[in-house]
């Protein structure tokens, strides 16, 4: 049985991306969630190509995390994200978080830039900016106009939760319940995250056990995060999105 569960889960939710796992050499060396690192990723839809069988990722774009500890429980994320919608056109955020560093990466303020682009140029009148906090139980936007909303649960985002499943145990956890933004903009109410069972995969020619996380909720498909076993976030798979490791 217990077999049977692991290969649905990597059918189900690493099937898609597997030829492209097997070409990312494994990761040596050490490595502390803990600490400041930069990693950077590949983003890639998971929806089927036409007259194809089966899904294969199509890559769209980069995802640049960069995390430096802070002060008092705290940690600062810097997120840099560029997508392809059509050819040459494209979006382009660039956000500075920071967050508490619980088991969440509960937001606590941020910055964001976000604009249309041609040719890997800014589109004129297309920038969005916008700046956040949490006071008091309550998310406060301020960009075009201001925004209050009352929050019930833990907020996070789905980039901060790239940054947080790094730390948490793979084992013995409860499930985690919280809200989210996804892409620091469109509210996600009551998501949980749980343990799942791991799995092994190539990767660069060897065998590689990843360990997983599954997130659940309002308006979202299933989400899987994938690490390896010094705690890297290896991939992430869910939603019609991959974000596939490419380089620390």
């Amino acid at each position: 049985m217990a077999e049977e569960k692991v290969s649905q889960s990597w059918t189900l939710f690493l099937g898609p991306i597997r030829e492209t796992l097997e070409r990312v050499p494994p990761l040596d060396g050490p490595f502390d969630p803990q600490a400041a690192w930069e990693h950077k990723y590949s983003v890639c839809t998971l929806t089927p190509e036409r007259g194809a069988k089966g899904e294969h990722p199509r890559p769209i774009g980069k995802l640049v995390l960069n995390r430096k500890p802070g002060a008092q429980g705290t940690f600062s994320l810097d997120v840099n994200f560029a997508i392809s919608t059509r050819g040459p056109s494209g979006m382009r955020t660039q956000a500075s978080l920071t967050c508490a560093a619980d088991r969440l990466a509960s937001l606590r303020k941020w910055e964001l830039r976000s604009e249309a682009v041609e040719g890997g140029k800014p589109v004129k009148d297309t920038a969005i900016t916008e700046t956040a906090a949490i006071e008091r139980g309550m998310l406060v936007r301020h960009g075009r106009r201001e925004r209050r909303v009352s929050l019930r649960n833990p907020l996070t985002s789905n980039w901060t939760l790239m940054e947080a499943v790094q730390r948490l145990p793979f084992h013995d956890l409860p499930p985690q319940h919280f809200d989210m933004l996804e892409e620091l903009d469109l509210h996600k109410p009551e998501q949980t995250l749980r343990p799942v069972a791991d799995v092994h995969v190539e990767m660069g020619g060897r065998k590689v056990r990843l360990y997983g996380f599954r997130q659940l909720g309002r308006g979202i498909l299933p989400v899987h995060y994938w690490l390896d076993d010094r705690h890297r976030l290896i991939a992430v798979t869910g939603s019609l999105r991959g974000y596939i490791w490419e380089r620390a």
